[in-house]
């Protein structure tokens, strides 16, 4: 992932839907997705050129989890 400019490697892991919870906590971490309107997370995905919100969390974790099955889902 691309954070400041610079390629970082997140991790090892041994299944995608591991990778894909560990890419959302840190895209949510270094690129945002906090709505001060609502004060909230916020998880949104793009499909078929479309931004579609995938829900609103109170906590990091709840965001990060359903936005990897939301790109497992529909990014197939």
């Amino acid at each position: 992932m691309m954070i400041e400019g610079k390629q970082r490697v997140i991790g090892y892991y041994s299944d995608e839907m591991e990778a894909a919870v560990d890419y959302a906590r840190a895209l949510f971490k270094y690129k945002g997705g906090f709505s001060k309107q609502n004060n909230k997370w916020i998880a949104q995905i793009s499909i078929e050129g479309k931004q579609r919100t995938v829900g609103y969390y109170d906590e990091e974790e709840e965001v990060a989890t359903d936005y990897s099955r939301a790109l497992f889902k529909y990014k197939r």
